[in-house]
């Protein structure tokens, strides 16, 4: 199996915060989470630099990885070691395309069916770009545990366990370092930069080497 393809397929990437503030009651966190649920709905535009590892079966990859996420369009590179170009997933409502390191492509109306083509099971694609910002997919059913300040700290949907490990210390916290399972696929993501303007800096992909 590609190791390229899973890398890609399987993003994810989930924390939660680490913080010095005193825990909120119970009541404060739920009031907190439905202002956080809010805020977060707005971000239509960001970029994610960060670092992403695979494990599966008996199997190990890593990879830098660059998001960009534009209403319902997105961009997902993936670089090894000196700024390979390991593959690339670009898609939209019309369709995906999945282009490897070694010229393969790949073409599909949703991600679910391209990762159900390539990798033989399907991706909860639609979750991923809920996920990633710290919040569950609106439109599907979940199980949720929050942390001190109101904010993610587990998700279970759609089979998946998210696990929040960091935020960062912006205005808005945003996931830092997260962890997902899905049976035995083990996805840890390390996100170094969050950007939400779509104009984001040029990606290095040597960054975090």
């Amino acid at each position: 199996m590609n190791k390229a393809l899973l890398l890609l397929l399987w993003l994810g990437i989930w924390l939660t915060g680490c913080t010095t503030l005193p825990p909120l009651s119970n009541e404060d966190q739920a009031d907190r989470w439905q202002d956080r649920q809010a805020e977060l709905l707005q971000l239509q535009h960001w970029v994610i630099h960060g670092r992403i590892a695979l494990r599966h079966e008996d199997e190990q990859w890593h990879a830098n990885v660059r998001w960009r996420q534009d209403q319902a369009e997105f961009d997902i590179q993936l670089f090894g070691p000196f700024g390979r170009d390991i593959a690339r997933i670009q898609g939209n409502s019309e369709g995906v395309t999945l282009r490897t390191g070694e010229g393969e492509h790949y073409l599909a109306r949703h991600v679910d069916e391209l990762t159900q083509q390539v990798l033989g099971w399907p991706l909860p694609a639609a979750g991923l770009r809920y996920w990633i910002l710290g919040h569950p997919l609106p439109t599907a059913e979940h199980t949720l545990k929050l942390g001190a300040q109101g904010q993610l700290e587990s998700l279970y949907q759609s089979g998946w366990e998210i696990r929040y490990e960091r935020y960062n210390d912006a205005p808005l916290p945003l996931p830092q370092r997260m962890r997902l399972q899905y049976e035995n696929i083990y996805l840890r993501l390390l996100i170094d930069e969050w950007h939400l303007q779509p104009d984001a800096p040029p990606f290095n992909p040597n960054f975090g080497v």
